[in-house]
C-alpha cells in the first residue's frame, strides 16, 4: 500500500491509477454534497457509508485524493468542493463513471505508451482497463479515442466549436422560457468522455433530458449531410428516446451554425449491415439535409 502512495495514484499501475481506487473514487463522487462539505465531516461519513466491505474508509479516502489529483475535486480551507464536471459524473451509470474517471486521470497525466502510435497498453495497465471497462469493444474504442485526442487536429477544434454552439443554443432556449436554473444544467459531457455516445446534455422543463450528439462539417452546396457515426453513438441513439444528432456546418473561419437535428431511428436506414465474421465500428453517413428538423430538439 505504501509503495502505491509514494508513486502517486494517477500513474501507479502501468501509468494508470489502480482500478480499485478508481472505483472507490466513484463511490466518493456519489456521496459528495454539490455545495461542498468540510473535509473532516466528509471523511467521518466514510466510516458509516455501507459498501458491503468492498471499500473500507482508507480506500474511500484514497478515492477522494484521486479526485483531487485529477482536478475534479477542490480542497480549500478545510472544505471539499466538487467541480461541475464531477457533479455531472455522479449522475451517469457506474461503469461509464469508471471510464470517465479513468479518462480524466489520463488527461491529467498521460502514460507514455498512450502517446505512441499504435496505442498498446502494457500488461498491468491492460488489467486496469479490463477491470474498469469490461466490454472489449468499448475498451478498444476508449484507447483509440484517447490516442486520437493526443493527436491535435483542426477537425477536433471544429467539433469543439459545434458543441459550444449547440450548448449556447440549448441554454438560450431555456432562458427564453424563463428557466435560467435549467440553462445552468446544459453541459458538454464530451469533456468528460468520448464514449458516452453523445456530447451535450440539456434538461427540459418536463424533467426529461436531451442527449445531443454533435456533428460538424464544412459548408456544402449539394444538399447532403456527411459525417462519421460510431457504432456506440448509433446504438445509444437507437435505444435512447432522449438522444438526437445535431448537424452543424462551418460558415467561416472559426464559426459554425446549426443546420438541424434528427433522432436515432431516422439514421437507422443509413447504417451499414454487419459483415459475416465482423461488425462495423464507424459508418460514413450521407443523408439529405431535408431529413433534418431545423434547429435543435425543442425544450418542451
Amino acid at each position: 500500500m505504501a509503495a502505491i502512495e509514494d508513486q502517486g495514484l494517477l500513474t501507479s499501475v502501468g501509468g494508470l491509477p489502480p482500478a480499485h481506487v478508481i472505483q472507490a473514487a466513484w463511490e466518493v463522487a456519489c456521496q459528495l454534497d454539490a455545495h461542498g462539505a468540510p473535509v473532516q465531516a466528509t471523511r467521518h461519513t466514510y466510516t458509516r457509508y455501507s459498501t458491503g466491505g468492498i471499500f473500507p474508509p482508507q480506500d474511500l479516502q484514497r478515492g477522494e485524493r484521486l479526485l483531487v489529483d485529477a482536478g475534479l475535486l477542490r480542497q480549500e480551507g478545510g472544505m471539499l468542493y466538487p467541480t461541475p464536471a464531477l457533479q455531472t459524473l455522479a449522475a451517469v451509470e457506474q461503469e461509464i463513471g469508471y471510464e470517465i474517471l479513468l479518462g480524466h486521470c489520463i488527461l491529467r497525466s498521460p502514460p507514455d505508451w498512450m502517446l505512441e502510435e499504435p496505442v498498446v497498453a502494457p500488461d498491468d495497465a491492460r488489467e486496469v482497463l479490463q477491470d474498469l471497462v469490461t466490454d472489449a469493444e468499448r475498451r478498444e474504442a476508449f484507447l483509440i479515442a484517447f490516442g486520437r485526442r493526443f493527436d491535435s487536429s483542426p477537425f477536433e477544434a471544429l467539433g469543439e466549436l459545434g458543441e459550444e454552439c449547440v450548448v449556447a443554443a440549448a441554454r438560450q432556449g431555456l432562458v427564453e422560457l424563463g428557466r435560467d436554473d435549467l440553462a445552468k444544467g446544459v453541459r458538454r459531457v464530451s469533456l468528460l468522455s468520448d464514449q458516452l455516445g453523445y456530447d451535450v446534455v440539456a434538461p427540459c422543463p418536463s424533467g426529461n433530458t436531451r442527449r445531443l450528439e454533435v456533428k460538424v462539417a464544412g459548408r456544402r452546396v449539394d444538399g447532403l449531410a456527411r459525417f462519421f457515426l460510431s457504432r456506440n453513438e448509433a446504438e445509444v441513439g437507437l435505444r435512447d428516446s432522449g438522444w438526437a444528432l445535431v448537424y452543424c456546418e462551418q460558415v467561416g473561419e472559426g464559426d459554425v451554425q446549426i443546420v438541424g437535428w434528427c433522432r436515432g431511428r431516422t439514421l437507422e436506414p443509413y447504417l451499414p449491415a454487419d459483415a459475416q465474421g465482423g461488425r462495423w465500428r464507424v459508418a460514413a453517413i450521407t443523408l439529405p439535409l431535408t431529413t433534418l428538423v431545423v434547429g435543435i430538439p425543442p425544450t418542451l
